[in-house]
């Protein structure tokens, strides 16, 4: 069998796709993490407040209450909706004993009643949590 001298050899090169597959899956793990939960909850205004310092690695939790009883639990990696009071502080107890140095604070829907606070909050001291924040918006 003789070949002919102009005969086209039919191959797909795939290293160029490749290239532009790999390209494409750094941009979405590095832009994975930078992605937040967002739940709107109508925060208190009050007028004097300190800027929040918290180290670049270590993201706080935040946890909400909402009128209708339940809970919110989230930071910039997870979140948890519709929360129980159990669930709740099954999450909290599975993060305290993974980091004793997790900050948390407290968001509160302005319509919720004093008790569903302290109950979120004693939920929070039950879980290891000792030291509290407040989540607030600053006044106009």
């Amino acid at each position: 069998m003789n070949k002919n001298r102009y005969s086209l050899d039919a191959h797909i090169n795939i290293v160029p796709y490749l290239d532009v597959f790999l390209v494409l899956c750094v941009i979405l793990m590095a832009s994975a993490s930078s992605f937040y939960y967002h739940t709107e909850v109508d925060l208190p205004k009050i007028a004097t407040h300190e800027p929040l310092q918290i180290s670049p690695h270590k993201f706080p939790l935040i946890v909400s209450v909402f009128p209708d009883g339940n809970y919110s639990l989230k930071n910039n990696y997870v979140a948890f909706e519709s929360l129980n009071s159990q669930k709740l502080y099954n999450k909290l107890s599975a993060f305290y004993q993974k980091d004793k140095t997790t900050k948390v604070f407290l968001e509160a829907d302005k319509k919720c009643s004093y008790e569903q606070v302290m109950l979120a909050m004693s939920l929070m001291n039950r879980a290891g949590f000792t030291k509290v924040g407040l989540v607030t918006d600053p006044a106009e």
